[in-house]
């Protein structure tokens, strides 16, 4: 079996997620990407299915975004949008969209791109996980978590975070740790009775080093 996960910053960080951390027992491709809003992951998940790289013996996890995420693929190749459009540093772009921007119409796209993964899924015959960062309107909860922000909300402070607002300050990460990531692949193991044999001393030795790293870390890894 192998394993496709495709999502946000909540799949994909600067420390393991739960795709990583079964990429220690499967074969795993993280397809995830900080900032990404729902079409970006449905577009990812689109270029497996063309590519014909999931099969039935497989097991897909799609960790939906926020429905306020804009996303959009440029003509050389480079996405934009960074997490929430209203937010300050997305305000460049919100200023060139904002005529047109319609809330209803972004959280009815993600409705659909939930609708239809889930009848691509199907159809393929492979395993299906769902989870959303935020729970996402007039949807049914089939999601193996539909708060993953509110659920698991990150305890991980670091004293020399490099942005200038957080200079001289403790900053506290809010994305989930390695060991709330842990919990998140139990979940996911449980709900499927999976195989998972690995050894989780080093799950446990990595976060007791991120907790004792002062400095912000762009690459904990394994």
């Amino acid at each position: 079996m192998k394993v496709f996960a495709y999502g946000c910053s909540f799949t994909r960080y600067n420390w393991p997620s739960y795709a990583d951390i079964l990429g220690l027992h499967y074969e795993t491709y993280n397809r995830g990407n900080s900032g990404s809003g729902n079409e970006r992951i449905f577009y990812h998940f689109m270029e497996d299915i063309k590519k014909n790289n999931i099969s039935s013996n497989d097991l897909v996890i799609l960790q939906w975004s926020g429905t306020d995420r804009f996303n959009y693929l440029k003509s050389n190749n480079l996405w934009i949008g960074d997490g929430n459009i209203l937010l300050a540093h997305n305000q460049s772009i919100f200023k060139r969209i904002k005529q047109w921007y319609n809330p209803e119409y972004e959280i009815e796209k993600s409705v659909n791109f939930i609708i239809g993964a889930r009848a691509i899924s199907k159809n393929i015959g492979c395993k299906l996980i769902e989870m959303s960062l935020l729970p996402i309107e007039n949807i049914d909860r089939n999601f193996l978590e539909n708060d993953l922000q509110g659920t698991y909300h990150g305890t991980y402070e670091f004293k020399n975070f490099p942005w200038k607002t957080y200079r001289g300050k403790i900053f506290i990460d809010n994305h989930p740790t390695l060991l709330q990531h842990y919990d998140i692949t139990k979940r996911i193991v449980d709900n499927l009775e999976l195989d998972f044999d690995i050894d989780n001393s080093v799950i446990y030795n990595l976060d007791q080093q991120i907790k004792n790293d002062d400095t912000f870390g762009f690459d904990y890894k394994f």
